[in-house]
């Protein structure tokens, strides 16, 4: 019987990695038709970064300072192609968040999810263009939840580098909780990303 119990136990936790496992393929498959990279040119040359979609019809959302100063900015879109921004709708600087408009493409929006239920220990991932390497997938956990300079921040595990900076932070179901925005470069995967609360707030900008 205790043998009988053991298998019964060995192959529940392989079920429970191998249902883990799909879960994280679906959230990547399912988020690659969303996510973009972002290209800003400035004075002093060419900054890339990663945006999302925020609603079908090209609203995608970023961090401030990837597109701060710049005369044009670009996305290349999840088919390769790559079309300008017709403008920055809103932005804000306090949590380095901008939300940005480009026409004529159809993408699929990434749901919001609710910053007050994210709970330290809770799984996440992020997907971006980590140096420019597009649509990298990492994992990780919540690590804290932070208040600085005055607003909320989501401390997280999971690997980003630059070139990740407006990365979508996301839940196993998929909905984002936070824009991945700086790490500390002297610590392990000490990454924070502003929360998502702070998107349905951002101030439109001005014509």
């Amino acid at each position: 019987m205790r043998i009988r119990a053991i298998a019964v136990l060995m192959v529940a936790s392989l079920w429970a990695q191998l249902g883990a496992q799909s879960d994280w393929t679906t959230v990547a498959q399912r988020t690659k038709s969303s996510v973009v990279k972002i290209i800003a040119r400035t004075s002093d040359g060419e900054a890339t970064g990663t945006g999302f979609a925020v609603s079908a019809d090209g609203k995608i959302a970023t961090n401030y300072h990837v597109i701060e100063g710049a005369s044009r900015i670009f996305v290349k879109l999840p088919n390769g192609r790559t079309v300008g921004v017709q403008r920055v709708i809103a932005s804000d600087k306090r949590v380095d968040l901008a939300i940005l408009q480009v026409r004529g493409v159809s993408l699929r929006p990434l749901p919001l999810g609710d910053s007050s239920a994210v709970k330290v220990g809770q799984e996440v991932c992020v997907m971006g263009s980590p140096l420019g390497l597009e649509q990298s997938f990492s994992t990780g956990v919540v690590s804290a939840k932070r208040v600085l300079g005055g607003f909320e921040w989501v401390q997280f595990t999971a690997p980003i580098s630059p070139g990740n900076s407006g990365s979508p932070v996301m839940t196993r179901s998929g909905r984002v909780i936070g824009v991945a925005t700086f790490g500390y470069e002297k610590g392990q995967n000490l990454n924070f990303a502003a929360s998502v609360k702070y998107l349905n707030a951002t101030e439109p900008t001005a014509d």
